[in-house]
């Protein structure tokens, strides 16, 4: 798991319309946030999109709270292509 993606029961999704530079202090401190933020807790995700790779993109959250969206609002992803 890094800053732009979750693994839902050995699945890996990235995170739909956002991107933060995972090797980045603000893309570390984010799979940091990402990782307290979900840790024993259920996560709902939907699939969006498919990327060129097949790679699945999802909106997912957490206790009813976007998680898309909250890496943005904190400043630990950039919106690419967030609604």
């Amino acid at each position: 798991m890094n800053v732009n993606e979750i693994n839902i029961n050995g699945e890996n999704m990235l995170l739909y319309g956002i991107y933060s530079l995972p090797e980045s202090q603000k893309g570390k401190n984010g799979a940091l946030f990402l990782q307290n933020m979900i840790e024993g807790k259920e996560i709902e995700c939907h699939i969006v999109a498919f990327t060129q790779n097949a790679e699945l993109t999802a909106m997912c959250a957490v206790d009813g709270i976007s998680i898309n969206h909250k890496m943005v609002d904190l400043g630990y992803s950039k919106n690419i292509n967030l609604r």
